[in-house]
């Protein structure tokens, strides 16, 4: 990143924009920018906790080189309605998970992900990005892979499936037991959205080919460039499953 020759204000302001609007490259960003919009600050853990705040603003302002940082006043952020869970509109939301029903008090706007990992305990499911880019935080949502880190809990509705799911009376989902064949992960970190991505794959196409695996897996990301036994993988658990004819 290059020097900044004066003080970036950092406006913090998610009211009019999308996710997917704003550059990923925040570094790149600010770095070039006289005022940078950094939309959705509560995609960051750190800041969706009243005492995280304060830390994750200057955290923000030191990275930038800003004396300050402020939220624009049309933002959610300074209404207050997301930013922090103890002045956010509470209602009472209904999941289904792994087969259990859990009814919980939550903020509407809260992404799925911190539900499932903060509420309901469960490690499958991993922040990666907070975008809906590298796949990480995959689950099954009636069978199809969806990114949990940008969807609100409110829009959830369904059969959720996560990593630890996916076993069925004690034995290991065929994907599950090809990746531990294949030997697949290196650091294990992107495997979850591997996994759950594949199986959801496996549903609608048994028998994939190397292209449509390619195509299938497309967008979940793995930083140790573990494809080639990705791909071994997944034609192993789509023999498998064709061979003991499971449908899962």
């Amino acid at each position: 990143m290059g020097c900044i020759a004066a003080p970036t204000p950092i406006i913090l302001c998610a009211a009019d924009l999308q996710p997917m609007e704003v550059a990923s490259d925040y570094a790149g960003w600010i770095a070039d920018s006289q005022v940078a919009v950094i939309d959705e600050a509560g995609h960051f853990p750190r800041y969706r906790h009243a005492d995280g705040r304060p830390r994750f603003t200057r955290e923000l302002a030191g990275f930038a080189g800003s004396e300050r940082v402020e939220p624009c006043s049309g933002s959610r952020l300074h209404r207050g309605s997301s930013a922090r869970r103890g002045d956010a509109p509470m209602r009472e939301i209904t999941l289904r998970v792994n087969g259990e029903t859990h009814t919980l008090d939550v903020d509407p706007s809260t992404p799925l992900l911190y539900v499932l990992r903060n509420d309901l305990g469960l490690r499958g499911p991993r922040f990666g990005c907070g975008l809906g880019q590298c796949g990480t935080c995959t689950v099954l949502l009636n069978g199809r892979a969806i990114r949990s880190c940008n969807r609100p809990v409110s829009r959830s509705a369904g059969e959720i499936t996560t990593l630890e799911g996916l076993p069925e009376g004690g034995e290991l989902h065929p994907v599950q037991q090809a990746w531990i064949d294949e030997q697949v992960p290196q650091c294990g970190f992107c495997q979850n959205g591997q996994i759950l991505t594949a199986a959801a794959l496996l549903r609608t196409t048994p028998n994939p080919s190397d292209d449509e695996i390619r195509e299938g897996m497309d967008g979940v990301l793995c930083r140790c460039m573990t494809y080639y036994r990705i791909q071994s993988a997944v034609k192993r658990a789509g023999a498998a499953m064709s061979a003991g004819e499971v449908d899962r």
